[in-house]
């Protein structure tokens, strides 16, 4: 009877031919062998698909579905509850970035020897469309309870970095929320370490891939229901968290992570001197704002 593999490396996939072999090449060339990827592709209109599919007649551990339609990164990274429900561990990677060859040895071994740890993630470092390296990301935030403490304003968690055990997000009921259309990994791991622990390895574990492609929010109305997902998400935390803000200083807060301005020039003075002196009183804020 064949050994059932305990990794499953997850990448939705939405009209990224350009970058997706890459991606799983990334994988396979790993120092650790014994995993499986599952792809999904959203409804591609490019030919992300084929691509995916030629790879996987080379190698078997490429498992490939298809949705029949665009249903949007959430949903679809939602569908990992279902395509890897059966794997010890579940390995979160997008379509067009990449990661080092020692990325899955290294987070599995860390969940294998920390059995009260739900999820490992890591530093990244930024790539462009040619491959160069740019400027690594590393905000200092390592261990669970600075993560817990940032999570609560900003989210310092590389998605496509994490390692997470699928047994507790099952038993937990953790998913990623439909209607977000950005963020969704924000608030999911906002969830996740409401209930679970995590930390982020003081090592490079993501390539992150910035080119034209990647989601711009530009128009004003587009704008605005990111902010209110982002005050979905601080309203989460303020309730769930040890938050030791008032209700007009949480709101003042809230303000100052929005992409929006207000058009009253009065209410912008208004804000900005509550703002100085919300920095003031609680000094430990200030690095979070933009």
């Amino acid at each position: 009877m064949k050994k059932k593999k305990e990794i499953c490396v997850f990448i939705p996939c939405y009209n990224c031919e350009r970058f997706i072999e890459k991606t799983i090449n990334s994988i396979l060339n790993q120092t650790l062998q014994d995993f499986d990827i599952v792809v999904v592709d959203d409804g591609s209109r490019d030919d992300s698909y084929n691509i995916v599919k030629r790879m996987m007649e080379e190698d078997p551990r490429i498992i490939l579905y298809k949705n029949e339609k665009n249903l949007g990164l959430g949903r679809t990274r939602n569908l990992m509850f279902d395509y890897c429900k059966d794997y010890k561990y579940v390995a979160l990677m997008d379509a067009d970035d990449l990661a080092p060859d020692y990325r899955l040895e290294m987070e599995y071994n860390y969940l294998e020897k920390n059995g009260d740890i739900t999820c490992v993630s890591g530093v990244m470092q930024m790539i462009d469309e040619n491959d160069n390296l740019g400027r690594i990301i590393d905000l200092g935030v390592h261990k669970f309870e600075e993560i817990k403490f940032i999570l609560t304003f900003k989210d310092p968690i590389p998605n496509g970095a994490s390692m997470i055990r699928m047994s507790d997000l099952l038993a937990n009921d953790l998913r990623y929320r439909n209607h977000f259309f950005c963020a969704q990994d924000y608030m999911f791991y906002c969830e996740l370490v409401n209930k679970c622990k995590m930390v982020i390895l003081p090592y490079i574990l993501l390539y992150y891939r910035w080119h034209g492609e990647n989601i711009s929010i530009t128009s004003l109305k587009r704008k605005k229901e990111r902010d209110k997902l982002l005050d979905e998400v601080h309203d989460f935390t303020f309730s769930n968290y040890d938050v030791k803000l008032n209700w007009f200083e949480k709101k003042v807060f809230k303000r100052g992570f929005r992409d929006t301005e207000e058009t009253s020039f009065l209410f912008k003075i208004v804000f900005h001197i509550k703002l100085y002196l919300f920095k003031k009183r609680y000094p430990m804020y200030r690095g979070l704002f933009k």
